[in-house]
């Protein structure tokens, strides 16, 4: 909601006698037309969090940000500075709205890491969810201190530098229909620093197949003009290929498509793409995939 007020002051350059109706407030609300989405991919490869649609609170200098220096993939992640920063500080943020599904499996997933300062009882990480426009939380996932960390202790300012040190979280939303808001909040306790990456949500309506998901690849990746994704010829019926920039936002669909040597492929004319880090998703009735490329 938000009020407007106006007021008159010296009146044609003369004292006002009559002060009593010289303001006047009207209360008003905005209402803008949200995209529904179903759902998201975000590597963090843009240049400004929160990305359009998402939220953060507080806003803060001290608030979650994108770093160059840390990555599972790709050229960025985000960070929380939990090392300086004071103790029980809270930081939030959401994602859009996403509008889940009935009978699609829809699955949340995200990569994160996280070391413990020694001596410190830890930060924690907190993943909720509301299906009632945040009147409500429930909780997914809720991890603090020694439950949180993806490797050993250290005091160092904590930055990893392979990818063993990251953990995969997956979470299932196949049991919930309708608008749902999530939530991620760290809560500091002036311990170290944590990372996530790659924070997905897709609509699945199967399990994946892992023996099939290991002959999906891409190439050249850096591309400078065009690139081809290939996949075993038993998919190729049922799959739906697009490419999205690194805010989700849809920017190409094949050109073409052929078959080669036992495999099906899709290839991408991209010249006229800006240079920067895109998303290819492959998606069947069994499996959702993607693949980070980076046009040169």
């Amino acid at each position: 909601m938000h009020s407007f007020m106006a007021f008159t002051s010296l009146p044609n350059g003369e004292p006002e006698g009559h002060t009593f109706n010289d303001a006047a407030s009207k209360d008003f609300f905005i209402t803008t037309d949200i995209p529904q989405i179903s759902e998201l991919f975000e590597g963090f490869e843009g240049d400004v969090f929160p990305p359009d649609g998402w939220t953060v609170n507080p806003v803060s200098i001290a608030q979650w940000g994108i770093t160059p220096l840390v990555h599972l993939d790709g050229g960025n992640s985000l960070a929380r500075s939990n090392y300086n920063d004071l103790f029980e500080n809270e930081f939030t943020f959401e994602l859009p709205e996403i509008n889940i599904s009935g009978g699609h499996n829809t699955e949340l997933k995200f990569d994160y890491a996280y070391a413990i300062y020694p001596g410190y009882n830890g930060d924690s990480l907190q993943v909720t969810f509301s299906l009632d426009c945040g009147e409500t939380w429930q909780t997914l996932f809720n991890k603090g201190g020694v439950s949180l960390r993806t490797t050993n202790s250290t005091y160092e300012m904590f930055m990893p530098d392979s990818p063993d040190q990251w953990k995969h979280e997956s979470f299932s939303l196949s049991e919930y229909e309708g608008d749902m808001l999530i939530r991620f909040t760290s809560v500091n306790g002036q311990s170290n620093n944590l990372y996530i990456d790659n924070i997905g949500v897709d609509m699945l309506t199967g399990i994946n197949e892992n023996n099939v998901i290991a002959d999906i690849t891409v190439f050249p990746n850096p591309f400078t003009s065009s690139i081809t994704l290939t996949y075993p010829l038993e998919l190729s019926s049922q799959v739906n290929i697009r490419m999205y920039d690194s805010y989700g936002r849809l920017v190409a669909e094949p050109v073409n498509e052929y078959q080669q040597k036992g495999e099906q492929n899709a290839v991408w004319q991209a010249e006229n793409l800006p240079s920067g880090v895109y998303f290819i998703r492959l998606k069947t009735d069994k499996l959702v995939e993607v693949r980070k490329v980076i046009k040169q």
